[in-house]
Order: structure tokens, then C-alpha cells, then sequence
């Protein structure tokens, strides 16, 4: 592969943006049986496309993230994100770094946006989420220690929580909703 080549490439990459016919100059997608088609249909039944430019098999992106709902005797930590609709609370979120295994992400996420220790950490589920092509992965912890003291920007509130006293929690449809209410129904 020359230099340019590898370089436009890179550069396509870098702007992270919905590759489709009319957006890549001198190329077009094909199937596996090397047959033109839409970016849509390749996306939907093959989950890649090659480039036939270059013959390069490209998977769309997924940004792992990782929800946390933290566990103490008979509360949970809710916080609030300054994005959020008045009122609501849910788990502490957020993305999976270079290096980093999702448990890692949920004791460093922890401590970042509350100053909380936690251990004891267990998978709950995961979801796909489009919003940016997110792969959402929960867990539970248990405190260990720390008092909370949120960041102020990205988290503005977060408070221990009764189990039988919660504030307006995500619907059951979201994997936030379902991980909160799955320490409900596990006491």
C-alpha cells in the first residue's frame, strides 16, 4: 500500500463519519461475493464493507462504555448529570479507555465522577445503544470507601439512595432502568 494511500485512509478514519458511496471519493462497497452495493445494505447484513480502492475490510466502530450502580447495606449511589431532565437520577456511566478492561473503566469512572472506592465488581447485562454507536456494559459494585464529591460539570449531584426511597429513575426499557430496578427486586 503507498503512502498516500495509507495516509487517506488514516485520514478518512480520523473524521469518523458514516462512510456511504457519495461521501469516499474513487471507491465503492461491495459484498462478500464482490458485488456493488449501498452502504446500508452492507451495514445491515454483513456488518463490514471493503473499500475497493484498497481491498480493505472495515468494521463500523463501537465505543464500549460501562455503566456502575454502586451497592452499600441497603442503598444504591444515584447521581445526576448535568445533560439530564430535572429530577432524574441513574447509574454512573462512562467510556472504556485504550488499555482498559470494562472493570477497570468502572473503578476508575467511580472515582473520577464521585471519589468513591468500590470492589466486588459483577457483570449485569449489556445493550447496544446508537448514540454514537455505543456498546453499553453494566455492573454492580460494593462501597468500599470514600466520601462522595462529585466533578460539577459532567456529574452535578449524587446521593445515596433507599432501595424503597428512589428519586425518578430511567424506564425499564433503557439498561440503566433495568440495572437499578434488578438491585429492587434482588433484596
Amino acid at each position: 500500500m503507498s503512502k498516500f494511500k495509507i495516509i487517506y485512509f488514516l485520514i478518512l478514519l480520523s473524521f469518523n463519519f458514516s462512510l456511504s458511496q457519495d461521501k469516499i471519493p474513487n471507491t465503492y462497497l461491495l459484498d462478500l461475493n464482490k458485488n456493488k452495493v449501498s452502504s446500508d445494505e452492507v451495514l445491515k447484513e454483513d456488518k463490514y464493507y471493503i473499500l475497493s480502492f484498497w481491498g480493505l475490510m472495515i468494521y463500523p466502530k463501537i465505543s464500549p462504555c460501562v455503566l456502575a450502580l454502586i451497592k452499600k447495606d441497603n442503598q444504591i449511589l444515584l447521581a445526576r448529570n448535568a445533560l439530564f431532565p430535572e429530577g432524574l437520577y441513574s447509574a454512573l456511566a462512562g467510556f472504556v479507555e485504550v488499555s482498559e478492561t470494562a472493570e477497570e473503566t468502572v473503578i476508575r469512572e467511580v472515582f473520577e465522577e464521585v471519589s468513591l472506592k468500590v470492589n466486588n465488581i459483577n457483570y449485569f447485562a449489556s445493550q447496544a445503544w446508537p448514540f454514537p454507536s455505543q456498546l453499553m456494559l453494566a455492573y454492580t459494585c460494593d462501597y468500599v470507601s470514600g466520601d462522595i464529591k462529585v466533578d460539577g460539570s459532567e456529574i452535578i449531584d449524587a446521593k445515596w439512595f433507599d432501595i424503597d426511597n428512589l428519586p425518578n429513575i430511567p424506564p425499564n426499557s433503557t439498561l440503566s432502568g433495568r440495572l437499578i430496578n434488578s438491585c429492587i427486586s434482588d433484596r
